[in-house]
């Protein structure tokens, strides 16, 4: 007899709301002080989730919730890099492609 596992939640910074660790993204600020997607959830490093929803992380940047969060400065080109990256794993998890 196998024993279902729990799959493990998270709750995004944004919204506040707790979901499946696989439908929110995690965006980490390494050990470097860089700031970066981790699409994977193993990259080394203070972790924060946002949601897959469009304008999440958009809404995180706007607020200065994610810098909060992981205790970093994030400059517009981060930002806009972390805004790129996010939307691409956002359209490969809906469609299925492989990165």
């Amino acid at each position: 007899m196998t024993i279902a596992r729990a799959e493990p939640a998270r709750t995004c910074v944004v919204t506040r709301v707790k979901r499946p660790k696989r439908e929110l993204i995690r965006i980490v600020r390494t050990p470097e002080g860089g700031v970066r997607c981790d699409p994977s959830g193993r990259l080394d490093g203070r972790g924060a989730y946002v949601s897959m929803e469009p304008g999440c992380v958009q809404k995180a940047l706007a607020h200065g919730i994610l810098g909060k969060q992981l205790g970093v400065s994030i400059d517009r080109t981060q930002a806009e890099s972390l805004i790129e990256h996010v939307e691409r794993e956002r359209l490969v998890r809906i469609t299925g492609s492989a990165r």
